[in-house]
Order: structure tokens, then sequence, then C-alpha cells
């Protein structure tokens, strides 16, 4: 069994790749902390998944999508 935080957040740099910012116990306490970054810096976000690599990206226009 892996322990740990199995929730990565990235900021999405100007340039388009993903900058690691730090990884959350659960999915809410990701999209928590994904909601209080974009409120200081604003830009598009994303978590990922490590068990299941799916990815969810916010992006500055207040968009959701799901890869």
């Amino acid at each position: 069994m892996k322990l740990g935080k199995p929730f990565d957040i990235f900021k999405i740099a100007k340039d388009g790749d993903p900058v690691w910012i730090e990884a959350a116990q659960n999915l809410d306490a990701a999209t928590t902390r994904v909601n209080t970054l974009r409120e200081s810096a604003p830009g598009d976000c994303m978590i990922l998944s490590q068990s299941t690599g799916k990815r969810i990206v916010f992006t500055a226009r207040g968009g959701i999508r799901r890869d």
C-alpha cells in the first residue's frame, strides 16, 4: 500500500508547462487548494491523480476540463 498524498497540484506556466506546487491527501483538499491558488495567482491549475493518471484542469476563465 502506498502511503502519502495521492493528488498532485500544479500551476500551469505561461509556456504551458506544469509547475508542481504540492500534494494533497484527497480530491476535496486538492480542489480547495486550487481555488485558493486561483484567488491569489490567477491562471490555469491542474490536479493529477497519482493512482489513475486522470487530470482535472481549472482554467483561468473558470472552466473545468477532465482528461
